[in-house]
């Protein structure tokens, strides 16, 4: 299914909340040649940054998705274990390499609350272990409409307390994810990320990018 139209107004998504959907259907399964393609908004500026095409490439053993930047070109690629378990997420910079794949969304779509402590390394340097701790709240269904359409998607949010590989200029970090996950098609049709962290000895803290993907493609 290709879709291209169904502009939405700019940066509100129209967001509702509903009470439950009683016909949640199932999570598509990954197939070489999906591909989801992302507007990028920078969300301190309100502008339009980037437009990001990320396509199934592989799906054993490992599932990958390669990341294609219309800015800046080949990024690193996504690889989940298995649908819906990240083991190595280039959303966060720099990439996260898992010591144990991450849960981007539960197998049961239901509202709820979990916690998950974790370690992870950089690519630049696969030996260290920094800690990653995340609080989810699963909120529930909510409407949704972006350039790709209307969608009845389930809400994570995540907040995420984190050793820093940086360790010596950054401390108390803390990184802010939500997802609007929609099963057919198999990935979010939003996701928003920010985070802070404090900056020794400046007696201030620092911003990481604030970031919203916006779908505007699928197949």
């Amino acid at each position: 299914m290709l879709i291209t139209s169904c502009a939405t107004q700019e940066n509100t998504y129209d967001l509702k909340k509903i009470s439950s959907t009683n016909n949640v259907k199932a999570v598509r399964h990954p197939e070489v040649g999906q591909f989801w393609k992302y507007q990028v908004r920078d969300k301190y500026k309100n502008q339009i940054v980037d437009e990001i095409t990320e396509t199934v490439v592989s799906v054993s053993p490992d599932i990958v998705i390669q990341r294609i930047s219309k800015k800046n070109g080949k990024l690193p690629n996504e690889v989940q274990t298995s649908w819906g378990e990240i083991k190595e997420d280039p959303h966060w910079q720099p990439e996260v390499v898992f010591q144990n794949p991450d849960q981007i969304w539960p197998k049961e779509l239901l509202p709820g609350k979990i916690s998950a402590d974790n370690q992870y390394s950089v690519v630049d340097d696969p030996f260290s272990l920094y800690s990653w701790h995340k609080d989810v709240e699963y909120v529930g269904w909510e409407s949704i409409t972006t350039r790709a359409g209307k969608f009845n998607a389930f809400h994570i949010r995540s907040n995420i307390r984190f050793e820093s590989n940086e360790f010596y200029y950054k401390k108390e970090n803390k990184r802010f994810d939500d997802i609007w996950f929609v099963p057919e098609i198999g990935r979010w049709v939003l996701r928003v990320q920010n985070g802070t962290f404090l900056i020794p000895g400046r007696g201030g803290t620092g911003n990481e990018d604030y970031l919203a993907y916006e779908l505007i493609e699928w197949k």
